[in-house]
């Protein structure tokens, strides 16, 4: 089949009534093909880290994905009303769970951002570099890819570490300048960003943590009217010392709820689609027999020796999503021109049950998506004008925060607000200058070598 073509000729009108039929049928058995293979890879991948903390939320969690998984892996379908029953409450209770662990990881990284400062106010013989040379270092350090994404990934990284120095006025007008980059953007990558914005220009408090994770919400009270400024040396060392397994427990949380929530998604597709497909794809019944057999050995203890067999097609498997990939994203993208273009034929020939369920599957095929799919509402193009007040609220809420805190934790706040947004320097002459004044204007000899310690560690691990 001439995926080129199918796509031309739904672009221009060609024979809609014969095409849709069929573009449907490919798109959804690409979806079929490729999260098949998603699943099982990340499923075989992660079982082990899954499984394993018997008890736990990600334990309950991994026992409705494992039957699931039995089920693909006996080759039989699943039922479908209470698969979907049940991965709606285990997607919503994940969900749920990542937004507690991100609340208290932004707790947890402002605390750690102001101690990390504190500390370097006890240490002994500190030392700093002249301004112009960690300038032209980190300027290099920034500029040595050539690659924008990285560029810009680098130079966000380096002004989140920075001493800060600069006036409310100089710092609304870098918000501003950062938030309308979304001008422009689709409607949901808006939404979330100004999301994550929200949390970040609210001052962390206890009482927005959610107590049920009881070992957590114990340290956190350590934190709670910690002023950093006033922290003796002993005060800073014993909480940077508990700061370390809270930020393990934290990372981990995140990183299995991660994982579940893209192995939910993966599943949700392939029980909505499989009910729609004429045929299912050979890869899916080669990967079937796979999972079976993975199971079939971990349940029997003999998950060190995996059979050759297994990891050969889950080597075939990572090689079929390469190939396949491209042409999948590119009928992807026609899908939301043939849903608002086609409507009533669609309608007409009694294929909105499947068009509904690839629109579904398009938004659970973004890898940890958290949309709600209860409510498919058609993406939009953000104008600026819609920003500005969404900015207005950004500003608002930064306002109360930094009267409501001490000079370092409004620092500390504002340096995580340069990590996450865009960046607000429309230029690498830009970029240098602010650099070499944010260095310049910091007379705090213990926190320019704070800063400059990062700024080296930074650099040497070359992250970006």
């Amino acid at each position: 089949m001439n995926i080129n073509k199918l796509i031309k000729d739904l672009k221009n009108g060609n024979n809609p009534e014969e095409q849709l039929g069929v573009y449907s049928q490919l798109l959804l058995y690409s979806y079929l093909r490729l999260t098949y293979g998603r699943f099982a890879l990340n499923f075989t991948e992660k079982y082990d880290l899954l499984s394993e903390d018997g008890g736990s939320l990600v334990s309950e969690v991994f026992a409705d994905v494992l039957a699931l998984a039995r089920t693909l892996g006996g080759g039989a379908a699943p039922d479908v009303p209470e698969a979907v029953r049940t991965l709606e409450g285990v997607r919503k209770r994940v969900i749920d769970a990542l937004e507690d662990m991100e609340d208290y990881l932004n707790y947890f990284q402002v605390y750690e951002h102001a101690l990390n400062r504190q500390s370097y106010k006890f240490a002994d013989g500190l030392t700093v570099s002249d301004t112009e040379k960690l300038t032209g270092r980190l300027m290099g350090y920034i500029t040595e890819k050539n690659d924008a994404q990285q560029i810009n990934g680098r130079i966000q990284a380096v002004l989140a570490e920075l001493p800060v120095r600069m006036t409310n006025t100089k710092f609304f007008e870098l918000l501003e300048r950062g938030c309308l980059c979304f001008a422009g953007a689709r409607n949901d990558m808006a939404d979330d960003f100004f999301l994550r914005m929200d949390a970040l220009a609210a001052v962390p408090k206890l009482e927005s943590l959610n107590a049920s994770w009881s070992e957590l919400y114990a340290m956190a009270q350590d934190f709670e009217r910690v002023i950093p400024e006033e922290l003796t040396k002993d005060e800073c060392r014993e909480l940077e010392t508990k700061l370390t397994p809270t930020a393990q427990m934290v990372a981990a949380n995140i990183s299995d709820f991660v994982d579940l929530l893209e192995l939910i998604n993966e599943l949700y597709i392939l029980v909505i689609d499989t009910p729609y497909a004429t045929r299912m794809p050979e890869e899916c019944t080669k990967l079937s027999a796979i999972l079976k057999a993975y199971i079939k050995a971990v349940d029997s203890g003999d998950f060190l020796d995996i059979d050759a067999d297994i990891l050969g097609g889950l080597e075939q498997t990572v090689k079929d999503q390469e190939k396949y990939l491209g042409e999948h994203m590119f009928m992807e993208d026609a899908l939301e021109m043939v849903c608002e273009k086609y409507t009533d034929a669609i309608d007409g020939m009694m294929l909105g049950g499947i068009f509904k369920t690839l629109t579904v599957s398009k938004r659970l095929f973004i890898p940890s998506s958290r949309e709600d799919i209860s409510r498919i509402e058609p993406y939009y193009t953000v104008e600026r004008d819609a920003l500005l007040p969404r900015i207005k609220k950004l500003e608002e809420t930064y306002t109360r925060s930094f009267k409501g805190c001490g000079q370092a934790m409004k620092r500390c706040m504002i340096s995580r607000t340069l990590d996450f947004m865009p960046v607000p320097l429309d230029s690498l002459a830009a970029v240098e200058a602010f650099i070499s004044g944010s260095l310049e204007g910091c007379t705090e000899y213990y926190e320019r070598a704070a800063s400059e310690a990062v700024l080296n560690d930074l650099m040497k691990a070359k992250v970006i």
